[in-house]
């Protein structure tokens, strides 16, 4: 079970909370943005590389340029910061798939890493069946980040053979059976690989670490029918399974409602929902997952016509 509890994360030093220099996003000590337990965790080994965010620039943005969410964020953040996260609260039951969903710059990814200890927290904790995160035993968590990160010129079996030493429930055959299914040669390297097949070989990674809490960044992208289809039922098999608590983030409203049993939807920088499918459409009847979502959201009607029309 995944419990967030009142967790606020803010973002400082500048604008971005990006490190003068660095270009690296929370990467400043004096702002707490990375975790005293920075253990590695997911697809990405220990590093002092970013953690899969891109470069971000640190000048003064035009508010022009940012959506309302984003303008928000800044606003609350003050100068020289922004706030990502505000009081969020939700819970991941074990044997469950939840699903979150926000535009783009809601704080989605901030959540994960803050539950992965990547981040850490201003306020609030996140307990990982009733252990706080930070205090869990090594093979607790693994984390599918939005762009996976993979030792320079690794193959599967290198990186099967890194993350078999943290994960005491380690499946190898487990793992050589899902690089069957998804087409992947575990003696190829990875960097080879499209990024449709990078990230397959990421969340083989995942399911094969037998983690009881296994987070997932936007991990439908760059996926064929066919393969979103068959990673659903293996994320709900290995939540019922396994008795895991599995947390997926996703622009593809029709994929979560296909695969996710619980909700959360995070608006600017707040959980304005959280609860099962089933009571988002008892509060909105004959709507679909995504008319709710827009209906709900934060962006207006764009007149693009006018956009061209000069």
């Amino acid at each position: 079970m995944i419990e967030v509890q009142s967790l606020t994360k803010r973002f400082g030093g500048n604008m971005f909370g990006i490190r003068s220099g660095s270009g690296k996003l929370g990467s400043s000590k004096s702002d707490g943005s990375k975790s005293g337990n920075d253990k590695s965790v997911g697809s990405k080994p220990t590093s002092s590389k970013a953690t899969g965010s891109k470069p971000t620039s640190s000048k003064s943005a035009d508010d022009s340029l940012l959506n309302k969410s984003q303008q928000q964020r800044l606003r609350i953040g003050g100068k020289g910061g922004f706030l990502a996260l505000q009081d969020v609260s939700l819970t991941v039951e074990s044997g469950e798939v939840y699903g979150l969903v926000g535009y783009n710059g809601a704080g989605k990814t901030t959540l994960l890493k803050c539950i992965a200890t990547i981040y850490r927290p201003d306020s609030g904790r996140v307990l990982i069946d009733g252990i706080l995160s930070e205090r869990t035993s090594p093979g607790t968590l693994f984390i599918v980040a939005d762009e996976p990160y993979f030792m320079s010129q690794a193959t599967p079996a290198q990186m099967q053979k890194y993350y078999r030493g943290y994960y005491p429930a380690w499946d190898s055959e487990l793992f050589s059976t899902l690089l069957e299914i998804f087409g992947l040669s575990a003696s190829a390297r990875i960097e080879g690989f499209s990024k449709g097949m990078q990230r397959q070989c990421g969340i083989a990674l995942g399911l094969a670490s037998g983690a009881s809490a296994l987070l997932l960044d936007e991990s439908f992208d760059g996926l064929d029918l066919s393969k979103r289809n068959l990673i659903k039922r293996l994320l709900a098999a290995y939540a019922s399974e396994r008795h895991a608590s599995v947390v997926i983030t996703s622009h593809n409203l029709t994929e979560i409602e296909d695969v996710a049993t619980s909700l959360g939807m995070i608006d600017g920088h707040k959980l304005v929902f959280t609860g099962s499918v089933a009571q988002v459409h008892q509060l909105y009847p004959d709507k679909s997952l995504e008319e709710i979502f827009l209906d709900t959201g934060c962006h207006g009607e764009v007149d693009v016509a006018a956009l061209f029309a000069r």
